[in-house]
C-alpha cells in the first residue's frame, strides 16, 4: 500500500498516468494476473485525473490571466484518440494470449 501511494504520488507529479508502475505493483502485491491488475489500475488512473481535472478547472494560465490553464480546444482533438486507443487495446488483450499481454507490459 505504501509503494502504491509513493508509486502515485511521483507519478502525478511527474504528469505520468502510473500505469507502469501500478500494474506490477498489483500482479506482485496482490498476486493478481495481469488482466486483473491492469482494469484496477486503470480505474485508480481514471480516478486520479478526474480529480487532479477537477483541481484545475478554474485556473488561469500563468504568463496570461484571462486564459485558462488547460488548453480546452486540445482536448476536443486528444480525447477521442486516447478513447478510440483504449478501446482498441482492450480489443487487443482479449485477442492476444495473456503471456504476450505481459510481455508487451514490459517493453
Amino acid at each position: 500500500t505504501v509503494l502504491c501511494a509513493f508509486g502515485g504520488a511521483m507519478a502525478a507529479s511527474s504528469g505520468v498516468g502510473g500505469g507502469v508502475l501500478f500494474v506490477p505493483l498489483i500482479m506482485v502485491i496482490a498476486k493478481l494476473p495481469v488482466t486483473y491488475a491492469s482494469p484496477i489500475s486503470n480505474f485508480v488512473i481514471a480516478i486520479s485525473a478526474v480529480s487532479t481535472f477537477l483541481i484545475h478547472l478554474f485556473d488561469t494560465h500563468p504568463k496570461d490571466r484571462t486564459r485558462p490553464l488547460l488548453n480546452f480546444e486540445a482536448l476536443i482533438y486528444f480525447v477521442p484518440i486516447a478513447v478510440s486507443s483504449t478501446s482498441l487495446g482492450v480489443m487487443m488483450s482479449k485477442a492476444l494470449p495473456e503471456w504476450l499481454g505481459t510481455l508487451m507490459l514490459f517493453l
